[in-house]
């Protein structure tokens, strides 16, 4: 889904949907360069960890880290359950996450690069990078993309081709 600003009021932005698709209650919603000032862990994210760690979760998929110090922060939470065992694998969704993207691979046990939220952010030079320094720090690096994207000339989807890819 995409939206183009139309305009911006005090408390409110109004924009054309130039690409559709659902929206749900609870999805993100991404603006390229801004950064709100939100918490990363919040109550809710507490409450889901706390559930997982009752169904004994090995590792956390973490949404939207965009710094060593929310690794941290995470870790801190974690310590504080008595669950310092738990793995963090640290979300690439964006521009700022592959900013600090020595930092996160450093901080934390894996990465997950989300290819399409991080769109036309990360080509192949930069994602073929993020594998190497992965693999040098002993990381492991889950790869994320669309399984419904359009078919290429050759028949395969964009899925099967990027399975190849990596293989």
């Amino acid at each position: 889904m995409k939206l183009k600003v139309k305009e911006v009021k005090e408390d409110l932005v109004v924009c054309e949907v130039s690409q559709g698709g659902d929206l749900i209650q609870y999805d993100r919603v991404f603006f390229p360069k801004f950064y709100p000032e939100i918490p990363f862990l919040g109550e809710r994210e507490k409450k889901d960890i706390l559930r997982g760690l009752e169904y004994g979760t090995h590792i956390i998929a973490a949404s939207l880290t965009n710094s060593k110090d929310n690794v941290f922060e995470l870790k801190e939470f974690l310590a504080s359950q008595n669950s310092e065992k738990m793995k963090i694998f640290a979300k690439i969704e964006t521009e700022k996450a592959l900013e600090n993207i020595d930092e996160l691979i450093e901080a934390a046990d894996g990465i997950i690069l989300v290819k399409e939220k991080l769109g036309n952010l990360l080509d192949e030079k930069i994602e073929n990078a993020i594998i190497k320094k992965c693999k040098q720090e002993g990381r492991p690096i889950v790869i994320t993309f669309s399984l419904t994207q359009k078919r290429n000339n050759k028949g395969c989807t964009i899925s099967e081709t990027e399975i190849k890819k990596y293989c």
